[in-house]
């Protein structure tokens, strides 16, 4: 099947590596059924229309007992590692390894092979996903559950891409090729041992997988890493019977991924990839994603599925590889924003919609996502709240981050936000920094002055206990009724002072 008709309006999701906490531990039965309700959830959703979900095998180690890495189940006995004392039943101060442990050690079952039985039963079709190079707990000065052995053998050798990365320091270079090679091995056992519909690399945890700076040679190694993961899907494919698909989660523009050391026109040229999952990480969303840009890199023929990151204004600042928070506003995305986001991609040819990390079936505000009707996405209600580029290489000039905006007489604000009707309503919130509201013009047509309005609030539903204010200035609204556009919109802002937060409802 050609891409875009695999990938033609779908919904898909990843389940992150912490679904090793899930298994009941209790007995087999009770482990089973654990297992089966969680990999269920989004299936089990009345009118659910999710197509695809990605479950996470490794993420510093390995999800499933193998001779390759380190089982993150064989943790849960220690009572030492590495010198120090553990105790692996308290993770957290309420998680366990016990059901990891138990359920392979002693019940003789496979909770990724539940997870692919249960969705193959709902129509749903199940991947395997890795978290390329994760960053959790690394610069702990004792032990981790995250740990593998390689960890320790690399880190001595000192194959990390250093400390002037900040957060990301420790982790794996991939210009040594011993975590190149471990991976490889395990990406081939991992699907020699699971029929699936397809392989997610994500590199969004994380895209620092060189000492990038100083590296001229990581496009070579990274291509050539990418080959061989390709070379991997398409022999095991051919055993099946089957085509195995493969999609890479990267930064969120083509000049960002290759100053990371992913050659994105140089993969699709050459097939390497089914389809691309531009986005940002996970502690931001970003609303300007150019699926155009995105089209002209990779072809005609690789499918384009953005992706919508589960908190939406809280981001690395824009200083290289720094993990200080440059937007202090934390807050979970809701189903009317990410409605709001798809509707602008898929105006711009994209052919579907990646939610990362929004993987907790049970809260409220998730059910919408799991029955939004892309084809049908124009006449939702939408939020779409202006975000940023999180983690800029600094190889890249102008990163994305336009607000804070100052308005000295004039100030334009180029948007893209799916179509709009006139006879939808449309209204603009603001967050203003001034003497006096600045008056409003979309695409050149005046909507009179900005207005007081309520403060507005966090992106989550109001029946959550969430309740954070996303202004803290003046709280101005104007009603855009009337306007038109297929997606593309200048917000014109004439006044002076200083615009902190930009959304524009539409329903």
């Amino acid at each position: 099947m050609d891409n875009h008709s695999f990938f033609k309006n779908v919904i898909m999701l990843d389940r992150d590596e912490d679904w090793m906490f899930i298994i009941n531990p209790s007995s087999k039965e009770a482990a089973v059924k654990s297992c089966e309700d969680f990999f269920g959830a989004w299936g089990n959703v009345p009118g659910s229309r999710v197509t695809d979900v990605c479950c996470c095998f490794y993420g510093k180690n390995c999800m499933f007992p193998t001779d390759v890495t380190t089982w993150v189940g064989s943790k849960f006995p220690l009572k030492v590692d590495h010198g120090y004392e553990v105790d692996y039943t308290r993770i957290f101060g309420r998680l366990s390894l016990e059901g990891m442990y138990r359920a392979y050690h002693d019940y003789g079952i496979d909770p990724l092979q539940i997870f692919v039985d249960t969705l193959r039963k709902q129509g749903i079709r199940p991947w395997l996903t890795m978290r390329m190079n994760d960053a959790h707990d690394l610069y702990n000065d004792d032990v981790t559950f995250c740990k593998e052995e390689l960890f320790y053998q690399e880190l001595a050798a000192g194959h990390m891409i250093g400390d002037k990365y900040g957060y990301h320091g420790r982790e794996y270079d991939f210009a040594y090729p011993a975590i190149r090679n471990m991976q490889l091995a395990l990406i081939k056992e991992a699907l020699e041992r699971y029929d699936v519909d397809g392989f997610d690399m994500d590199f969004l945890r994380e895209p620092f997988c060189f000492d990038y700076k100083n590296n001229p040679d990581r496009h070579r190694i990274m291509t050539e890493y990418i080959r061989n993961v390709r070379a991997i899907t398409n022999e095991i494919g051919k055993k099946r019977g089957k085509e195995i698909k493969v999609m890479i989660r990267l930064p969120h523009t083509p000049a960002e991924s290759y100053a990371y050391g992913f050659d994105v026109e140089t993969i699709c040229r050459e097939n390497l990839v089914d389809a691309v999952e531009p986005d940002a990480r996970w502690e931001c969303v970003n609303s300007s994603i150019d699926v155009d840009l995105w089209r002209a890199s990779v072809g005609p023929d690789v499918a384009i599925v953005p992706g919508v990151e589960t908190l939406s204004l809280r981001g690395k600042n824009t200083t290289e590889g720094s993990a200080e928070y440059g937007q202090n506003v934390f807050s979970f995305c809701s189903a009317e924003q990410v409605i709001a986001y798809g509707a602008a991609w898929m105006a711009e040819g994209a052919d579907g919609l990646y939610l990362a990390n929004m993987n907790y079936p049970g809260l409220s505000r998730n059910p919408k996502l799991w029955t939004t009707d892309l084809t049908a996405i124009n006449d939702l209600e939408r939020r779409f709240i202006v975000t940023f580029q999180d983690i800029p290489s600094g190889l890249v000039p102008n990163p994305y981050r336009p607000l804070p905006m100052m308005v000295n007489g004039k100030a334009d604000l180029p948007l893209r936000i799916g179509p709009v009707s006139p006879t939808q309503k449309a209204l603009l919130r603001i967050d203003f920094e001034g003497d006096t509201a600045p008056e409003i013009l979309v695409n050149g047509i005046s909507f009179g002055q900005a207005q007081p309005a309520d403060p507005v609030r966090n992106v989550m539903e109001s029946n959550t206990e969430d309740t954070v204010l996303m202004t803290t200035h003046a709280s101005l609204a104007c009603d855009l009724t009337g306007l038109e556009t297929t997606n593309d919109v200048t917000v014109t802002f004439k006044g002076n002072g200083t615009v902190h937060y930009v959304e524009i409802k539409i329903n």
